[in-house]
């Protein structure tokens, strides 16, 4: 009897290409998760950079229309729990990322029945007189008058830091002033604040891809 000679792959051959695709899977696997969080991380910066020139280009606008205040700026620490920066008939007012996440915490919306709404992360408000500078116990903020700068793109949002500072001699015109706030995404303890910072990715605590925390400032002239 004749038997036909049968090609095909030996037990070892089948092994190595074997190893070879699992290789190759892990490899594809690792450059895609990469790509997945360069995006993310990408992403994440871009929104908080987008705010960040929203709220200066707003702030500009406004500081057109600035009075003579004897007081302008007041932080939350200051402000019973609500920092404000009045600009004459319009006033931006914001909780600190402290209380926005602290459920017992933070200034509310009202709404026009009179009941408190969501929380204030950085509020436009119409505010004759810069009120809000003169009178730091005021924390009504009607939702009917007022503005959410930072609603995040369904990403959370915070205001960390913000700083006033005269750089003209008092009483020169036209007054400079140079105004600088750290914004940031508001993910409870993933940002570092002694420094503004987003946690590593090494910290048990961190959540990188989605942390971003950058410096802002914008120079004003005040006639």
């Amino acid at each position: 009897m004749i038997y036909a000679k049968r090609n095909g792959f030996t037990l070892i051959e089948l092994m190595l290409a074997m190893t070879f695709l699992s290789i190759l899977l892990i490899a594809i696997a690792t450059v895609t998760m990469q790509i997945t969080h360069l995006y993310d991380k990408g992403q994440t910066i871009k929104s908080i950079n987008q705010s960040g020139r929203e709220v200066i280009a707003s702030v500009r606008r406004d500081a057109r229309t600035m009075g003579t205040l004897s007081q302008r700026f007041v932080s939350p620490t200051s402000g019973n729990g609500l920092g404000r920066l009045c600009l004459g008939s319009i006033s931006y007012v914001w909780n600190s990322a402290a209380d926005l996440n602290d459920p017992t915490a933070g200034v509310k919306y009202i709404k026009s029945n009179g009941t408190n709404g969501a929380r204030i992360v950085m509020a436009r408000v119409q505010d004759a007189g810069g009120a809000y500078c003169r009178d730091v116990s005021n924390t009504d903020v009607f939702e009917s008058e007022s503005t959410e700068m930072l609603k995040g793109d369904g990403k959370d949002l915070a205001i960390y830091n913000v700083d006033w500072q005269l750089l003209s001699p008092a009483g020169s015109i036209p007054q400079l002033y140079m105004l600088r706030f750290t914004l940031g995404t508001n993910d409870a303890e993933t940002v570092d604040t002694a420094d503004y910072s987003c946690k590593p990715p090494a910290d048990v605590k961190s959540n990188y891809d989605f942390c971003s925390v950058n410096d802002f400032g914008i120079l004003l002239s005040v006639e």
